[in-house]
């Protein structure tokens, strides 16, 4: 499916499951996967922390995006942290097309930063894995968005 979008570049989340995710088109479009820890997903706590109902604690941490359970990453601080990353590839691949190999929580947080329908029950209704097209303006502007079965994000900055 993305074979014939002409992609530039394959940036991925570090974690493997993210890799494996964009494996199949780097070797289809021989383009190199570039690493970038700042898509991680977003830790909701420390691992010793036990939930009784992750997803509530989940949909809590997204209706209030500056709380933060212990050991874990604010809703607004994994949304920074992931546009800082995305506004780093904007600048540096300027007008070219990057698939990122990403993982839900961050990729809600940051698509909620553009619009805020893109939220705990945007994120619950994702099918994972999915592709998600943004056309994003120089200004930073969610221009289009597009939804498609399989996982990943295409940014397509103008």
């Amino acid at each position: 499916m993305l074979s014939s979008e002409s992609i530039d570049y394959i940036v991925s989340s570090s974690y493997v499951r993210a890799i494996q995710t964009v494996e199949g088109l780097s070797k289809l479009i021989n383009k190199e996967i570039e690493k970038d820890y700042r898509f991680r997903e977003g830790c909701l706590a420390a691992t010793d922390y036990i939930f009784e109902d992750p997803i509530e604690a989940f949909k809590y941490s997204m209706e209030n995006p500056n709380f933060s359970y212990p050991g874990g990453e604010s809703s607004n601080e994994v949304k920074e942290r992931g546009l800082a990353a995305l506004n780093e590839l904007l600048h540096k691949y300027k007008g070219k097309k990057i698939v990122i190999g990403i993982h839900g929580n961050i990729m809600s947080n940051i698509m909620h930063h553009f619009d805020s329908t893109f939220d705990f029950n945007f994120w619950k209704s994702t099918t994972k894995p999915d592709i998600y097209k943004l056309t994003i303006s120089e200004s930073n502007q969610l221009l289009k968005y597009q939804m498609n079965p399989d996982k990943l994000i295409i940014y397509i900055p103008n």
